[in-house]
């Protein structure tokens, strides 16, 4: 496992665009100035360092903080690629899902078939079911009556 301190030796972190860039030339291809690391298919930014993959949001969190987040590292504008320190957030199960790309503007509704279904889920993913309904703004409002009443809110 990488420690700050190793990162901080072969790589410099600018926080406000959200790059990794090569300080030192471990080996030929890493050459010094250079961004690190490549796209995975799922279009996260990936480095190895000493042999091993690293996510780079995940990387981001040892370079700034000393270590990596005990859980789920979530990208705030739902961007796999930007991390910058800014778009970045601890998170857990409930708070990454619930910040996914969807095809609606609201998270907690989705689409089934002709009906619209508000929903809401826990830290450990179970759903519950706030209404179905014929149109997306029944089920939006919906949603929105159950954050105004439990006081909960996605950032």
């Amino acid at each position: 496992m990488i420690t700050q301190k190793r990162l901080k030796e072969l790589l410099s972190y600018d926080h406000k665009k959200g790059v990794f860039v090569w300080l030192y030339n471990e080996r030929r291809n890493n050459a010094q100035g250079k961004i690190a690391g490549s796209f995975n298919c799922r279009g996260y930014r990936r480095i190895k360092i000493d042999n091993k993959q690293y996510s780079a949001h995940r990387l981001a969190f040892l370079y700034m903080e000393g270590s990596f987040p005990p859980d789920q590292v979530d990208h705030i504008n739902r961007i796999k690629s930007d991390n910058r320190w800014c778009n970045l957030r601890h998170a857990d199960y409930r708070i990454n899902s619930n910040n996914r790309s969807s095809n609606n503007a609201v998270m907690g509704v989705s689409r089934n078939y002709d009906k619209w279904i508000a929903y809401t889920s826990n830290n450990k993913g179970i759903r519950k079911n706030l209404g179905t309904f014929k149109y997306y703004l029944q089920a939006c409002a919906a949603r929105f009556e159950w954050e105004a009443i439990s006081g909960w809110r996605i950032a």
